[in-house]
């Protein structure tokens, strides 16, 4: 017994119970060591999100990402879409806001994002923006190289039908060099639903949209380039240009995405009259006739006069040449000005005055002038909480090159106001406005000095589309300018 207790006690002597520390610790710090060297980052496992914008009313939307930090994942008008995008497994808090003022942001939506190792995560935001549906997809992810047996680049594709108003459509394929008799069946997608994965050749193809059961063909595209071996998303949404057919589809490429009209939709034109009177071109007074000229096609506008818009033309999608006379007069003031219109393009085309100096040594200076014309792209949005301005400078002035242009809401001044921007002659600026009612002043520099040119006032509501704010010499304001808002379509 006595032997026993003696030998117990030598276990726990001084010298043996250091060693064993030793020991014990030597084993913990190694195991530490091991986990500092495999980062928290190389254990991570990664999904991919991606977030599309199907909303046809809905303003430009910002996405937030919340999981340790918060992170904006960018910004989508409608029928746009992030890449996708790699992103740790794990459960986020997504955040969709739009921007009601400089620096506020009204959230839309917030919910709970789940993503899982090696998935798609697909974020469709779709319908009316006042009660907008959130749709979610899951898929598995496929590497950027897709091989068939005979080791030939494929692609995947995959169909969404965003169209809230829709009953169910077929989606057919075929070589852009084919018809759709030539076309092969790819799915049959109601509202909501996103179709199985088909794989094809990387090539160019037409896309073509009948209704369930049908052979007529609602909608057919142009040429599209599935020319990378990605996986690609087709999602058919409402139109909201001047197509015939009551579709659009945007194409969502992995690391960009792109709209395709229907090839046998027309074109919409109007023209804005901002030619000025001047002493070198004493045949035009006010009005002028215009002949649109096409290969199948011609038409007219009468007597448009300074500062109007004509009515819409709805044209077939072709090349056209204007001519443009003054009322009364035989003499073409301006001759073969080239407009060329795509399928449902919808289109206002400015005409302006441009003098023209030339300076000779010993030689009087001669002056010309010249009928120009400015083809600018309407904006077919439908956004209840922010308009699109398209600023179209028309003034040449030897004392000034640019115009500085403030939105001053009724907490604002000039020096104070969070919308501005300057432009120059013939060169179209954009700014995005939320609604409000705004004070416009026109400001230039003149000789060190600041001078307003004009002024005006829009009040902008959630009826309201976007606008195009046009400014011109005017003799009949006491400074010599004046601007006015028209809407970019009818």
């Amino acid at each position: 017994m006595y032997q026993q207790t003696d030998r117990y006690r030598n276990i726990y002597s001084p010298i043996l119970l250091v060693n064993v520390i030793k020991y014990f610790s030597l084993i913990f710090i190694s195991l530490l060591l091991l986990g500092c060297g495999s980062s928290s980052e190389d254990g991570d496992k990664y999904g991919y999100i991606k977030i599309y914008n199907a909303s046809n009313n809905a303003p430009e939307i910002r996405i937030n990402m919340t999981y340790d930090d918060t992170e904006t994942y960018g910004y989508l008008e409608y029928g746009e879409s992030t890449s996708t995008k790699s992103i740790i497994s794990n459960k986020y808090t997504m955040e969709l806001a739009w921007q009601e003022d400089a620096d506020d942001y009204s959230l839309v939506e917030e919910r709970e994002i789940k993503i899982t190792n090696d998935d798609v995560k697909l974020v469709v935001i779709a319908g009316d923006f006042y009660n907008s549906e959130i749709l979610t997809f899951d898929f598995e992810y496929e590497d950027t190289t897709l091989y068939d047996e005979t080791d030939e680049d494929n692609f995947s594709l995959r169909i969404i039908n965003t169209k809230m108003e829709s009953g169910g459509i077929d989606i057919y394929l075929s070589k852009n060099d084919e018809t759709f008799n030539e076309s092969v069946f790819v799915s049959t997608v109601y509202y909501g639903e996103i179709s199985e994965n088909n794989y094809y050749e990387v090539d160019t193809y037409k896309v073509y949209f009948t209704e369930t059961g049908s052979s007529d063909v609602i909608f057919e595209s142009g040429d599209i380039s599935f020319v990378q071996n990605e996986g690609y998303i087709v999602s058919a949404r409402s139109d909201s240009g001047p197509s015939d057919s009551p579709f659009s589809i945007d194409v969502l490429g992995q690391q960009s995405s792109a709209n395709i009209s229907d090839v046998n939709s027309g074109s919409e034109l109007r023209i804005y009259n901002g030619i000025i009177q001047h002493e070198l071109l004493p045949e035009f007074f006010n009005e002028v006739n215009i002949t649109i000229d096409g290969a199948d096609d011609i038409e007219t506008i009468q007597s448009l006069a300074k500062g109007t818009m004509s009515n819409t033309l709805s044209l077939p999608a072709s090349d056209y040449s204007l001519d443009i006379k003054p009322v009364e007069s035989d003499t073409l003031i301006a001759e073969n000005h080239f407009i060329s219109l795509n399928a449902n393009d919808d289109v206002t085309t400015f005409m302006y005055l441009t003098e023209v100096t030339q300076v000779i040594d010993d030689e009087p200076d001669t002056t010309e002038v010249y009928v120009n014309t400015l083809p600018v792209s309407n904006s077919n949005r439908i956004s209840l909480y922010d308009h699109q301005i398209k600023v179209i400078n028309l003034v040449q002035d030897d004392e000034f090159n640019n115009i500085n242009i403030y939105f001053v809401r009724s907490n604002e001044t000039v020096s104070s106001a969070d919308y501005s921007l300057y432009t120059t002659m013939a060169v179209p600026k954009s700014i995005t406005l939320p609604n409000n009612t705004y004070d416009v002043s026109l400001i230039v520099t003149v000789n060190e000095s600041t001078l307003l040119l004009a002024t005006v006032s829009m009040t902008f509501t959630s009826n309201d589309g976007d606008y195009f704010l046009v400014i011109e010499k005017d003799e009949s304001t006491s400074s010599g300018y004046s601007a006015q808002f028209i809407p970019q379509s009818n």
